[in-house]
């Protein structure tokens, strides 16, 4: 996929909202989910990714991931709507690659392991690759 940070509202795709990201998850999180710490005292997640040009104190953004579903199912997010939401964006960024092909032999094979691949299959893969993370 992208280091895009895409939001979804209902049917339109709102493209790179990284130079908004916090603004944009002000929507979905409330105060309560933002921590302003020491990195000494941050959540072992952080503390794993944080990087030494970090300052003192750090902020970021923690939630559970049963928070994070139950605001996103009453905004509508369902899982139904999310795996429709993401077979047609898929279908678009595999589009978008076909228009790249070509380009050498390792990035023509990367575009063929990922066509057809399913939400299903996507997510037992991002499922797989976190739990690799947490080791």
């Amino acid at each position: 996929m992208s280091d895009e940070r895409d939001i979804y509202s209902d049917e339109q795709r709102i493209a790179d909202f990284d130079y908004m990201w916090e603004h944009a998850c002000s929507l979905l999180f409330s105060n309560d989910d933002v921590y302003v710490r020491p990195i000494a005292k941050a959540h072992r997640v952080v503390r794993k990714v944080v990087s030494e040009w970090h300052e003192e104190p750090i902020r970021y953004l923690y939630a559970p991931a049963t928070k994070v579903r139950r605001r996103l199912e009453v905004q509508g997010y369902t899982r139904e709507k999310c795996i429709e939401l993401w077979e047609r964006e898929y279908a678009r960024h595999i589009g978008h690659l076909e228009k790249l092909r070509g380009v050498d032999d390792d990035f023509n094979a990367q575009i063929d392991a990922q066509r057809g691949l399913t939400y299903e299959e996507w997510e037992a893969w991002q499922t797989k690759e976190a739990q690799l993370r947490e080791r």
